[in-house]
């Protein structure tokens, strides 16, 4: 009895490149690809990445603002190499309410400004991590984030308070100026609390030349 051995498929040569499949980014994942096209008249390359003890948030997250830090590097050193001047055109402060809903209503919410006067975006959106880390560790054991998708011309604090998450979950997002806000659903004392916390940009007055 003859056997007939089965034909493989056709090997692939090792000089021909392997197909490799593109996934397809989510709203969330997006960077902006022409922070990179700004480097091309530079003689360097500017690079950086947000601390591991921030890796417990979305890499989404850290991306963005990774982008925004070297934005913020740039100018200095545009002064440097072009003699372009920098100034700072907004302050930013950081806010957090809390509202707790009772069985017939609901009271706050309880508003506090936690930094103000910072004078870089970067530098705030990082700080409000720092401050949400330090004061919800345990909801960060094992986080469930939502990503809250930015609105046209919408900034903090009405961009922050048009959305909701569920129980336990963590809402993050940029308004339309890019400042960061989470979102934070829990229970307490078996009542429902919502917390907020967002970066507000403010523009800065320009004194009057006497």
């Amino acid at each position: 009895m003859s056997t007939q051995s089965k034909k493989r498929p056709a090997e692939q040569s090792a000089n021909e490149p392997v197909p490799k499949k593109r996934a397809r980014k989510r709203a969330e994942d997006q960077d902006d690809d022409s922070i990179e096209e700004i480097e091309e008249d530079t003689t360097y390359h500017i690079t950086a990445t947000m601390h591991s003890r921030f890796n417990v948030y979305p890499s989404a997250l850290r991306t963005k603002l990774e982008n925004t830090y070297k934005t913020t590097i740039r100018a200095p050193m545009a002064t440097l190499t072009f003699g372009i001047a920098e100034t700072f055109k907004y302050t930013y402060t950081i806010v957090s309410e809390r509202s707790v809903h009772q069985p017939d209503h609901a009271t706050g919410p309880n508003i506090t400004i936690c930094k103000d006067n910072i004078p870089s975006l970067c530098i705030a959106n990082t700080a409000l991590l720092e401050l949400f880390t330090k004061s919800h560790k345990v909801a960060l054991v094992k986080p469930s984030f939502v990503f809250l998708r930015k609105q046209d011309g919408m900034a903090n604090p009405e961009f922050v308070r048009l959305h909701s998450v569920r129980h336990n979950e963590i809402g993050w997002g940029l308004d339309a100026n890019e400042c960061l806000s989470l979102h934070f659903v829990f229970i307490e004392k078996g009542k429902k609390n919502e917390y907020n916390i967002y970066v507000r940009q403010t523009m800065v007055k320009k004194e009057r030349d006497e």
